[in-house]
């Protein structure tokens, strides 16, 4: 069915920043994914103005002052988060252990920094347990944890507190208790019970023997999230169980060089200690200590990862369609125009004569009011959520398109419909059903 919808207008930004300030711990929390092979290395002040240029172009709420590592161990730690301008307070935040020790004076600073909550590991209520799990002394961390739940509170505007607990097999039997003691400490945002990320590690077995069984981790993630409905969080739950792991490392391939710790979508950007870093999107890997001008390199690079994003996506020039009727449904769930330059698409279709999930392409085609049409293949993407209104048949194909509207003839438009078309067979033949319209895009008329 063919429907009306505005394009909604965005700018581009980074949607993670993946920073840290030092690249050492002052734990050795056995969940952890580090090795500890590279000699420590801290951040400079000079290298830290050079960052703090890329918050411009980065997501609220996704400048991660930490990543990895400890930030608060860095000599320089409080003079660093200062140099964050307080006006992209809402982009930043950082994770701690809390496990070194805190002054009143240096967590009434942290009431007023510039970020806009703060991650707290919290494992355990137990001095011997945590010891066990961090091979550290408790007494620093709850020391912190309790006057920061008390001076934060005297703060009208101090950051938002967020909890993680690692669900591991020492903690199972305390996680009810710490979920019920982290609520009478403060009124935190959310508290996540996260069962760890699968890693090699140089002593696999000690990891292993901290994972759970997947019943077990079913049954206390619906404890707990009866425990604050809204503000307790669980993840990771279908990650890595006992069973899980032994198969994932079988399966494991080393990551190599600095890149192994890295996680996120193509228009994520990693910085290390050292000013080095690189651009997931692309793998384009660069150094802050000898880029004189890091707002342009900043906003030069998010422009080229979009050039490189709708390079996924090729015309294709003759394409032929089959006339078949294969009973074709769709619907377009996004259509955004980002920079007033690169048209984001994504959406679905459903037929009942798509088998299974190898069915070859997915093709869009976009024609406008000047008669002009273009054609392309699509990304294929899984849509769980339509997918479970389908009762989880495998007659589904999500997709997603992002096109450099430059490119294209049409430098004027009103109007711009949006078509899709499946290739039933399981090779790219350039062969497709017939295309039905999912959307009329309406567009205020002007050029690029």
């Amino acid at each position: 069915m063919l429907t009306s919808q505005k394009i909604k207008y965005a700018t581009r930004q980074f949607t993670t920043v993946a920073l840290d300030i030092t690249n050492y711990c002052n734990s050795r929390c056995v969940f952890c994914l580090n090795e500890w092979d590279d000699a420590p290395c801290n951040m400079t002040e000079e290298v830290m103005k050079k960052v703090i240029q890329v918050l411009p172009f980065t997501q609220d709420g996704q400048f991660h002052f930490s990543y990895i590592y400890e930030p608060t161990i860095h000599p320089e730690f409080f003079s660093l988060l200062n140099a964050i301008p307080i006006q992209f307070k809402d982009k930043c935040f950082f994770t701690t252990n809390l496990v070194r020790k805190m002054s009143d004076e240096e967590i009434i600073f942290l009431a007023q920094s510039p970020v806009s909550y703060i991650n707290i590991s919290l494992e355990t209520f137990s001095d011997k347990l945590y010891f066990d799990l961090s091979g550290n002394e408790s007494s620093y961390f709850y020391y912190n944890l309790e006057r920061i739940c008390e001076i934060f509170t005297k703060f009208k505007n101090a950051p938002r507190i967020h909890f993680i607990t690692m669900v591991l097999s020492s903690n199972y039997e305390e996680l009810e208790a710490i979920a019920l003691r982290a609520m009478e400490l403060i009124d935190y945002e959310w508290h996540e019970f996260r069962v760890p990320y699968f890693f090699h590690s140089k002593d696999n077995n000690r990891f292993f023997r901290e994972l759970l069984e997947k019943a077990q981790i079913e049954y206390v993630f619906e404890k707990l999230n009866a425990i604050n409905p809204g503000k307790i969080i669980c993840t990771n739950k279908d990650k890595v169980d006992k069973n899980s792991y032994k198969k994932m490392l079988k399966e494991y391939v080393p990551y190599q060089n600095k890149q192994r710790f890295s996680y996120g979508d193509r228009y994520t950007v990693t910085i290390h200690s050292d000013g080095t870093g690189f651009f997931m999107g692309n793998q384009k890997e660069f150094d802050l200590k000898n880029i004189d001008w890091p707002f342009e390199f900043f906003s030069n690079s998010l422009l080229q990862l979009q050039e490189n994003h709708c390079s996924d996506y090729s015309k294709v020039p003759n394409l032929i369609v089959n006339a078949g009727d294969f009973n074709l449904n769709g619907f377009l769930d996004e259509a955004v125009l980002y920079d007033k330059r690169f048209l984001a698409l994504s959406g679905w279709c459903y037929s009942a004569a798509i088998k299974n999930e190898n069915t070859g392409e997915v093709y869009v085609r976009l024609k406008f009011c000047t008669k002009d049409s273009y054609t392309f293949a699509a990304g294929k993407i899984q849509r769980p959520d339509v997918c479970e209104v389908f009762q989880n048949a495998p007659l589904l194909c999500g997709f997603s398109i992002y096109i450099d509207m430059r490119v294209l003839n049409s430098e004027y438009w009103e109007t711009c419909e949006v078509q899709v078309a499946i290739n039933m067979d399981d090779v790219k033949n350039n062969t497709a059903t017939n295309f039905i319209s999912l959307a009329e895009l309406i567009y205020m008329k002007g050029n690029y």
